[in-house]
């Protein structure tokens, strides 16, 4: 959902698509057709959005794209298996997560997964750190949160916790048996989780 609560972007069919809240019609909100499109996020100006991409040829990327032009950027340069982008709440970086080679998407092109950052106009790649999946900045943007344990899968515990930017001085925030996901509210003050 957009920042102001007037646009949905959500995932379909393989494509990303767009709709006024609560009732317009839903729009594509790219023109391109090779690639699946999957895991939009909005910019907190609500003019930006990123998103991953797939391709069995030439694997995925991070993508940026300018909502008011239309102008998509991929911010990745090296093949991967790219998930769940989400932006700073200066708009500046997206943290993303990088996962290793699998049996379903490919053996080739899986090193170094882990957390990375990178700034929104492009550049080079940061790891943060190896562990964890669902990064995303705290509201002051000197943290990343993660979850560790897996969600469905691995690990009986579920953790919430938090890195600083150069992936050092873990915190654990949250710690459960039986949730299998955890989900921080945008001022950090809840969690929203599944139970079992």
């Amino acid at each position: 959902t957009s920042p102001d609560g007037r646009t949905l972007v959500f995932s379909a069919l393989g494509k990303l698509w767009k709709k006024e809240l609560p009732d317009g019609k839903p729009k594509r909100v790219t023109t391109q057709n090779t690639d699946f499109e999957f895991e939009p996020a909005f910019a907190p100006n609500g003019k930006l959005l990123t998103y991953v991409s797939w391709n069995d040829s030439s694997y995925g990327q991070v993508h940026i794209l300018d909502l008011i032009s239309g102008e998509t950027t991929a911010l990745t340069q090296e093949k991967g298996i790219y998930r769940t982008p989400s932006f700073n709440n200066a708009g500046t970086h997206i943290v993303y997560r990088k996962e290793p080679r699998n049996t379903d998407q490919g053996l080739a092109f899986g090193k170094t997964p882990g957390i990375y950052t990178i700034a929104a106009r492009g550049g080079e790649a940061k790891l943060v750190t190896q562990e964890g999946e669902y990064p995303q900045f705290t509201v002051d943007d000197k943290r990343i949160f993660l979850q560790t344990g897996g969600t469905y899968f691995g690990s009986l515990t579920k953790k919430l916790i938090s890195v600083n930017l150069e992936g050092d001085d873990k915190r654990t925030h949250v710690q459960s048996k039986y949730a299998n996901r955890l989900v921080p509210s945008p001022d950090n003050k809840w969690i929203a989780y599944t139970n079992l």
